[in-house]
């Protein structure tokens, strides 16, 4: 920008989407102020209405972040119905083309950006695409796929799609005090400071 350089602390941008995160409202504010400033500035119109001010709670691309929970959610009338809806449609059916499971996998694997352990739970469906070279071909969903579709069915109702902020430093200092193994009488245990389990 012409005078003094400025230039966004953070800021995350999915095509036309942004969002600017700073410590509090002030530099937030000050960041979309010179977003818009730039913008008049290189002649590229940007949609105000579409605008959301500095909050502690928002949707960006149809997930819900929280400052003050430190959580993310997906959002819950578009992103998660429609989770649900087409799992619920997969599970009612015996076969799917090539289109239909790559749009479920595409959604669900959208799901994973708050759900970040599901993508384990995605394989079953992926493999169904394999050898599936046209749109309109068809594939039967077979019991490990159903299997799947019942898990992500039954963790979309009852966990809400909601998963806390992971903060690399609380992550690493908590791990360096977690001690686990393997063992013949009891198959694993863990240690965590004076507290311990273990199981089959």
């Amino acid at each position: 920008m012409t005078g003094q350089s400025k230039h966004a602390r953070a800021v995350l941008h999915i095509l036309d989407d942004f969002l600017f995160v700073d410590r509090d409202f002030y530099y937030c504010k000050k960041d979309l102020d010179d977003f818009f400033s730039l913008g008049n500035e290189l002649g590229v119109t940007l949609a105000k209405e579409k605008t959301e001010e500095s909050a502690t709670v928002l949707c960006f691309v149809g997930i819900e972040l929280n400052t003050v929970l430190m959580q993310a959610s997906l959002q819950l009338e578009k992103k998660m119905q429609r989770c649900v809806f087409q799992v619920q449609q997969f599970l009612g059916c015996k076969k799917a083309t090539l289109k239909e499971i790559q749009s479920l996998v595409e959604t669900l694997n959208f799901a994973c950006t708050v759900v970040t352990l599901g993508r384990a739970f995605l394989r079953c469906l992926i493999d169904l695409t394999l050898g599936l070279t046209q749109p309109h071909h068809h594939r039967r969903i077979n019991h490990c796929t159903k299997l799947e579709l019942l898990l992500w069915h039954d963790f979309l109702l009852h966990f809400n799609g909601k998963a806390f902020f992971i903060i690399s430093q609380l992550s690493e200092d908590l791990a360096s005090q977690l001690i686990t193994d393997a063992a013949v009488s009891t198959d694993f245990g863990a240690l965590f400071g004076s507290h311990w389990f273990y199981g089959s």
